[in-house]
């Protein structure tokens, strides 16, 4: 009996959290929900990719990405998209875009990593989900 206990509450607690989306098989973001930064403007601007996680957790929550505050794309559990920035200094924030249980429709900054592009430089990073937070981490492409 123990261990059915133990087991379950491994299994309620790994729920609670979301599993990196590879590139190669995330799907791209609908052009109806990506807002901003979609046309390159020179060859010295920079490049980032974004993916959401995919995983049971959080899947009925729609995920929003903001840079310098700025409402860019709206994503769905493992959707990826690209943009191109001007060089500089940017704070990327996860934030939940949903109605209902997630967080009444605000499109609400969450956690924020900050960051410094380069001319032509690409750097990756994830949007994922862990207990009640959301949040955007660098990653090394897969």
């Amino acid at each position: 009996m123990e261990k059915i206990f133990i087991l379950f509450w491994v299994t309620l607690l790994s729920a609670c959290s979301t599993t990196q989306t590879l590139q190669s098989e995330a799907k791209q973001v609908k052009s109806e929900n990506i807002y901003a930064y979609q046309m390159k403007s020179s060859v010295a601007d920079a490049h980032i990719f974004v993916t959401r996680d995919s995983g049971i957790y959080g899947i009925a929550c729609t995920t929003s990405l903001l840079i310098n505050g700025k409402l860019v794309a709206k994503f769905e559990a493992g959707e990826r998209a690209e943009f191109y920035l001007p060089s500089g200094e940017y704070i990327l924030a996860h934030g939940v875009a949903s109605k209902g249980l997630c967080r009444l429709g605000k499109d609400s900054g969450g956690h924020g990593r900050e960051t410094f592009l380069r001319s032509g430089e690409t750097k990756w990073f994830r949007l994922y989900l862990e207990g009640d937070n959301g949040d955007i981490a660098p990653i090394i492409p897969q």
